[in-house]
């Protein structure tokens, strides 16, 4: 198995749920550690059935792709994006 393939998304090439999880852990535990904060966003593609169911699975992979790509082109560095469901 790539190791690309261990921790990103095959669709749309963001971190994977696992990395996602393990990553929280981390992050939760350093900001406890250091007794500050961290944030977590989380987004949902409205009416995201509703382009699978009328436009075909194909177009939702393609909003998905771009949703990803959008998403992720305005994080710095030590941000982390990924695709949870």
């Amino acid at each position: 198995m790539d190791a690309r393939l261990a921790v990103r998304d095959e669709l749309t090439g963001a971190y994977n749920r696992r990395f996602l999880m393990e990553a929280l852990a981390r992050e939760q535990a350093r900001a406890k550690r250091l007794a500050t904060w961290f944030t977590v966003c989380l987004l949902d593609v409205d009416h995201f059935k509703s382009i699978n169911d009328t436009l075909g699975h194909a177009a939702g992979d393609a909003a998905l792709k771009h949703v990803a790509l959008i998403a992720g082109s305005g994080l710095r560095d030590v941000d982390i994006f990924g695709r949870y469901g």
